[in-house]
């Protein structure tokens, strides 16, 4: 309770502190029922045997293992050539175990147990080990989301439009990679990150295609930081470099380097910014014998958080897979309302325009309704 007015003299400062003092009684008489509850619930747990040492370290071993899952199943409708019309699929059916291994380290695995074409497979996701080497410094190592950019580590669970934008499925398939890096948060709110991993992410189209032949195993570096603001904004600064490796069509060994540079932004009365940008290198026709071209890609999303419940948003990109070349940039338009129907359970609607000069079919639409249900 804020005290207004001249404490010393005022009538209404006196009416004022009899209200705190009431309040602090009333404040003291659930805190000692409390403590009686406390002494009571302590006293069963001595009565029936439940404090012996097994059963501590047994509750305590429950409580090191977290699992979680999110669902979400699709209806999507098409006019893409290729693509079944009018569908119903479960895009993911993601199960994380998240360990506390002891004071230092930290596990975490995950699984897609709808992989593969008809949804019926599983797939390894992550397999991260967290080293606390202090307060503001860890190591990570295994497999773990690519820290490129904002989108790419942005959990599916999160994102409002189905898929990722056109240039990070190209460059960055399957979005994880295997490696290390050193993470360090430093004041201020800016974090600091350097790794080495593998040249290909894993679902890279044409790891397949070089795995055992030796120059699969060439690492990558990777570095970045990250400036998370007081408000809530967000402002990333990324790079890699490193080689992919020739590939049974006769396409060269190449080096492949990109650049990224991302934002988030909100601003009063729930509407926010997101933008992301990447140049770089790379050979973008996979299993064939081309070799490395300019490529740039860029987003930008714009939201509404309407109320807790409901948000609308819209978002423009552009995916240029070689910037040698005119009239090849891949384009896509869409909007989606997402609405929350209770704790851990929405829906989320999406309806998007793609343009692609490079293909038969140049132009096609897909309306996306996802539900999710996630604990």
């Amino acid at each position: 309770m804020a005290l207004k007015g001249d404490l010393t003299t005022s009538e209404s400062a006196v009416k004022e502190l009899r209200a705190l003092v009431d309040e602090l009684d009333e404040i003291n008489g659930r805190l000692e029922g409390i403590e009686f509850e406390m002494a009571e619930l302590k006293e069963l747990i001595k009565k029936n045997g439940l404090d012996s040492e097994e059963n501590a370290k047994a509750i305590s071993d429950l409580q090191r293992v977290k699992v979680s899952n999110y669902t979400q199943l699709q209806y999507e409708d098409t006019n893409q050539s290729g693509k079944q019309q009018h569908s119903f699929e479960l895009r993911r059916i993601r199960t994380t175990f998240k360990i506390n291994v002891n004071e230092f380290a930290d596990a975490k695995v995950s699984f897609d147990l709808a992989a593969g074409d008809e949804d019926t497979d599983a797939e390894l996701k992550d397999a991260i080990l967290t080293y606390k080497t202090g307060d503001s410094t860890k190591l990570v190592a295994g497999q773990f989301s690519n820290k490129m950019g904002y989108e790419i580590g942005r959990s599916s669970s999160k994102r409002e439009f189905p898929e990722r934008a056109a240039y990070n499925k190209a460059v960055f398939g399957g979005e994880r990679i295997r490696g290390a890096y050193l993470e360090h948060a430093a004041e201020g709110g800016a974090t600091f990150y350097a790794g080495l991993a593998n040249g290909l992410s894993v679902g890279d189209k044409e790891e397949t295609a070089v795995k055992g032949s030796g120059v699969a195993g060439r690492m990558a570096g990777f570095a970045g930081v990250r400036f998370d603001q007081d408000n809530g904004s967000s402002y990333g600064l990324s790079y890699w470099n490193g080689k992919r490796p020739s590939n049974n069509s006769g396409g060269p060994e190449v080096t492949r380097h990109f650049l990224y540079g991302d934002a988030y932004v909100p601003f009063e009365g729930g509407l926010y910014v997101r933008a992301e940008g990447m140049v770089g290198k790379d050979r973008t026709s996979l299993n064939s014998n081309a070799g490395a071209v300019d490529v740039n890609g860029w987003q930008i999303q714009l939201g509404l958080d309407m109320d807790d419940e409901s948000s609308i948003f819209a978002r423009y990109v552009e995916w240029d897979k070689d910037t040698d070349v005119d009239d090849n940039t891949q384009k896509s338009y869409g909007l989606g309302y997402r609405y929350t129907l209770s704790k851990g359970a929405m829906i989320t609607a999406t309806y998007e325009v793609f343009e692609d000069p490079t293909k038969s079919q140049s132009l096609w639409n897909a309306v996306t309704i996802r539900y999710q249900f996630k604990f």
